[in-house]
């Protein structure tokens, strides 16, 4: 006999996202692995005493590291992502039921801290999951795409993630085609992750497509690209180093003439 699901929508009895979460999953191991109530005592000096309470530290570093290992494009994308995530939901401390913070609550949180202090702070994060060995392979699907997440950079050794964490700066209006000519398709096959601190970047991909990222966007950038820095531009990026010292060494060997 053919089974037929039937769904009727009813409201929850008992439900805990503890006993729903499977003991392996990635999300629920960095809940136990990781300790970030360090994050209090770092930033407890940029929150007054009175008035609304704002997002927990604990709670925006986290929502910040998903974003960053899921490759996630925007704040928004982050939020929607983990509303439908019950993992995620419960790494980060949240019930089904209780609302998540808003997008702009992200981007304004970052600008609470600062560039220097908030770069430092996801560096020591980050440098938590590498400690605890959670840099390992995973893959996750972007927008219907399988794509390595970060965590994943084929193990990337500590110093090589932190050090590719060093935020660049760059002039507005550098188009960087020139220097990347000679490298496969005239273009950088080196993958980047990481977010717009400031400014406003123009990417050109090799499918033809382009995207523009402006500040407060988390980015993935896959192999085959250029880019056009259209305003003052600071990014945290985190790249393979050997596909990124490739890249650089060219460009070195351009400007040297």
């Amino acid at each position: 006999m053919q089974g037929k699901k039937q769904y009727s929508e009813q409201l929850f009895k008992s439900f805990q996202l503890s006993e729903r979460v499977p003991q392996d999953n990635f999300y629920r191991r960095l809940k136990e692995l990781l300790d970030f109530k360090w994050l209090y005592a770092h930033t407890k000096k940029y929150y007054g005493t009175e008035g609304q309470a704002s997002i927990d530290p604990v709670v925006f570093f986290k929502l910040i590291l998903i974003g960053y290992l899921e490759n996630l494009g925007s704040d928004r994308r982050i939020i929607n992502t983990v509303s439908m995530r019950l993992d995620m939901l419960f790494f980060i401390g949240y019930d089904i039921d209780e609302p998540l913070p808003w997008h702009s609550t992200l981007s304004r949180t970052r600008q609470l801290y600062g560039e220097t202090v908030f770069k430092e702070l996801f560096r020591q994060v980050l440098k938590q999951c590498i400690d605890k060995g959670m840099v390992a392979g995973r893959r996750q699907a972007i927008d219907s795409v399988a794509v390595k997440a970060n965590a994943s950079m084929s193990k990337l050794a500590e110093k090589e993630v932190l050090d590719d964490g060093d935020n660049y700066t760059d002039e507005p209006g550098t188009d960087l085609s020139p220097l990347l000519k000679g490298l496969r398709n005239d273009s950088c096959q080196c993958p980047h992750w990481g977010y717009v601190v400031e400014g406003t970047i123009k990417m050109i991909y090799d499918d033809g497509t382009e995207e523009t990222l402006n500040a407060g966007d988390v980015f993935y950038m896959p192999p085959g690209h250029t880019a056009i820095v259209e305003k003052d531009l600071t990014l945290l990026d985190f790249s393979p180093e050997n596909e990124l010292k490739e890249v650089t060494d060219h460009i070195a060997k351009k400007m040297a003439g």
